[in-house]
């Protein structure tokens, strides 16, 4: 059960890589930070959970004005993703409030890839977290595609697509990532970034 008086801060928590299926030989450590160690894990970090209380407006006002400007000066680099927390102590009518948090902030910092919202209390979403984290490090978009337009960008299409098509195909996105990132992906991961971006699209 969820402990009344929550530690301020957890200890690592480790994933083994049979949880998810798209990360079959990669281990995933969730790190939580204190004031004393933040801008260290922040430099260090691969992808940032940035968890704010759905029902208290400072949390979501400490995004903008705390939380992405430290994130952006540390380590401007990594990716974002929003974690809305406690959505059982919300009333039903904040239920479409993700996008009005995520959109603005999306508009003014690079960095945020998108939103979710959670309730760790009530263990609701909590794995779809996690696997959102996975794959904002597995299949970064922010090269591919602009945040707000949902397009890919002229250069990345102009650098990838060898037929000129206007597609992708599964040998293209490959040429990519050995040129990009020197290693080839597996079917299962093609198909992982084509899903994502059916998605997202």
């Amino acid at each position: 059960s969820f402990p009344k008086n929550p530690p301020k801060k957890l200890p690592p928590i480790c994933i083994p890589p049979d949880v998810f299926v798209q990360c079959k030989n990669i281990n995933t450590l969730l790190l939580d930070s204190s004031p004393d160690n933040q801008e260290e894990e922040i430099k260090k970090a691969s992808v940032v959970l940035l968890v704010y209380d759905v029902t208290a407006n400072e949390t979501k006002t400490r995004l903008e004005t705390f939380w992405l400007p430290l994130i952006n000066r540390v380590n401007e680099d990594v990716p974002v993703i929003l974690v809305g927390n406690k959505i059982d102590m919300r009333s039903s009518h904040f239920d479409n409030e993700l996008e009005g948090v995520i959109t603005p902030l999306i508009i003014s910092f690079k960095q945020v890839e998108m939103g979710i919202e959670c309730s760790a209390k009530a263990y609701l979403k909590l794995i779809d977290v996690v696997f959102c984290a996975q794959r904002a490090v597995l299949f970064p978009i922010a090269p591919l595609q602009d945040p707000i337009t949902k397009e890919f960008k002229p250069d990345f299409e102009k650098a990838c697509d060898k037929d000129f098509d206007g597609y992708l195909d599964d040998w293209e996105i490959n040429q990519m990532q050995q040129g990009v990132f020197n290693c080839e992906l597996q079917s299962c991961h093609i198909e992982g970034l084509k899903e994502f971006l059916r998605e997202e699209g």
